[in-house]
Order: C-alpha cells, then sequence, then structure tokens
C-alpha cells in the first residue's frame, strides 16, 4: 500500500512540475531575456485564453443548432455502443455442459490476443455438485472428495477433449446467434 502511495505522489509531483512550473520557469527565462516584466509572458496568455472564452460565449447560436448537435452526438454514441456489444461474443454466458454424464464448469478468460479462452475446467459430482478429482487406480477416473462417489471408465473424458468440445459448441452457438 505504501509503494502505491509513493508512486501516485511521485506522479503528481511530476504532473506539477511540468503542467505548471516548467511555463512559469520559462516565461520568467524569456521575460528576462526579452527585458520585459516578470510573467508577463504568462498574463498575455491568461488574456488571450480569457478573449477566446468571452469571444465563443457571445456567438450567435441558433438554439435548433445546438439541439440537431446534441441529437446527433447522441445518435452517434448510440451506434458505436451497438457495434462494440454486436462484436461481443456470446461465449462468456456459456460456462457449464453434461458431457458423458457429467457435469463440467469452466470460465471463460481474454488471452493477450484478446482471444477469448477457456480456463479452469472441471467434472463436477453428480451427487452433491462438488468439483471432483481424477484418479488412476484401475484405469483413469473422476473422484468426489466430499461423498467418494467415482465415476466409471465410461464418464472418464480428459480435460483436453472436453475443452475442444467447449470450443466447438461455443463456436457453433455463435455461428447460429450470427444467422439470427
Amino acid at each position: 500500500m505504501a509503494k502505491k502511495k509513493e508512486h501516485w505522489i511521485k506522479r503528481l509531483a511530476i504532473w506539477i512540475g511540468t503542467t505548471i512550473i516548467t511555463p512559469v520557469i520559462v516565461s520568467l527565462i524569456v521575460d528576462f531575456f526579452k527585458g520585459i516584466p516578470k510573467l508577463s509572458t504568462i498574463w498575455a496568455i491568461l488574456k488571450w485564453c480569457a478573449n477566446v472564452v468571452c469571444s465563443f460565449l457571445n456567438l450567435e447560436i441558433k438554439v435548433w443548432w445546438l439541439l440537431v448537435s446534441i441529437i446527433l452526438i447522441f445518435i452517434v454514441l448510440y451506434l458505436i455502443l451497438r457495434i462494440i456489444t454486436a462484436f461481443e461474443s456470446e461465449y462468456p454466458n456459456y460456462t457449464e455442459e453434461v458431457f458423458r454424464g457429467l457435469k463440467w464448469t469452466w470460465r471463460w478468460q481474454k488471452n493477450y490476443k484478446n482471444e477469448w479462452m477457456v480456463v479452469g475446467i472441471k467434472p463436477h459430482c453428480p451427487d452433491c455438485n462438488t468439483p471432483m478429482i481424477e484418479i488412476n487406480d484401475w484405469g483413469p477416473r473422476f473422484a468426489c472428495i466430499r461423498c467418494d462417489f467415482k465415476s466409471g471408465l465410461e464418464q472418464y473424458e480428459d480435460s483436453r477433449n472436453i475443452e475442444f468440445l467447449v470450443y466447438d459448441r461455443a463456436d457453433k452457438m455463435e455461428a447460429e446467434n450470427k444467422k439470427n
């Protein structure tokens, strides 16, 4: 926590130095070499900014121009949001399915390429819904630590295969949604 506070204090000091102190120092140097009163350059810039604001406020703007501009801004923002949400995938909503009689769950996470990937894939016990572990006593199976349920060999499936099926199903769901 202390490091974060120090980091923000340093950033604040840099911001103050670059946006407030540097222009004052530059103004003092320029005014010194020009032989004019100190800080007169800053005073001239402040007067110019005030003139720009006053000129803008004195423009004769018709009310309907303002209303049309506001409506157009809202329409453009609405269209941008629609386009962005249209490209978002339905993947994050698809987080569980039954394969070979066992419920499997997973999460979706974006990778460094900003693509959705399956993480945390695991089978759940059909009796108590607890995540199961993989055992290999008489062949690969799953076992529940809570209620001692053990899956049969016919229910076993490697998590990589389930991951492949999840991607396949998600792609098919997305293709079907695009048709509609």
